[in-house]
């Protein structure tokens, strides 16, 4: 058997026990791939939340991965985490924008968010208010 096949059963197993409930092995992947994590927030860095907050969403992505990893799949681990850890990041960027008030509006099929839709009906309002005025005299947006 060669030092590759003992290494990637080793690997395989390491994941296994982890996703069984072995506490060590679980600290010892999540210390093992914490550089991956940091790496991804430094790269990423999105939105308004605070670094720490980031990092920490990344950890729960890296523990998830770990947790849900199919080595017999053949995929290299740092990439399958690297996904699921950008997502978790994402995810609670895209939270963070809907309790600031960006919040998507659904419209005809189309998601905007809040504050963009509001300006878009304004700039719909007005315009027609404009359209309208030479026919009427002069319109408030009372009237309309």
């Amino acid at each position: 058997m060669s030092i590759v096949q003992q290494e990637r059963e080793g690997h395989t197993s390491i994941f296994a026990c982890a996703q069984s409930g072995c506490v060590e092995c679980m600290r010892r992947l999540l210390k093992q791939n914490e550089l991956l994590v940091y790496l991804i927030v430094q790269c990423q860095c999105p939105g308004n939340l605070d670094y720490a907050d980031l990092r920490q969403e990344g950890r729960i992505g890296l523990w998830q991965a770990i947790l849900h990893f199919q080595p017999e799949l053949g995929h290299e681990f740092w990439h399958y985490a690297g996904t699921v850890i950008r997502r978790r990041i994402w995810r609670a960027v895209q939270q963070d924008q809907e309790a600031q008030g960006w919040i998507e509006v659904e419209r005809d099929g189309e998601s905007l968010p809040r504050e963009i839709a509001a300006w878009q009906e304004e700039q719909v309002r007005q315009a027609l208010l404009e359209g309208i005025a030479p026919n009427r005299g002069i319109v408030t947006s009372a009237e309309f």
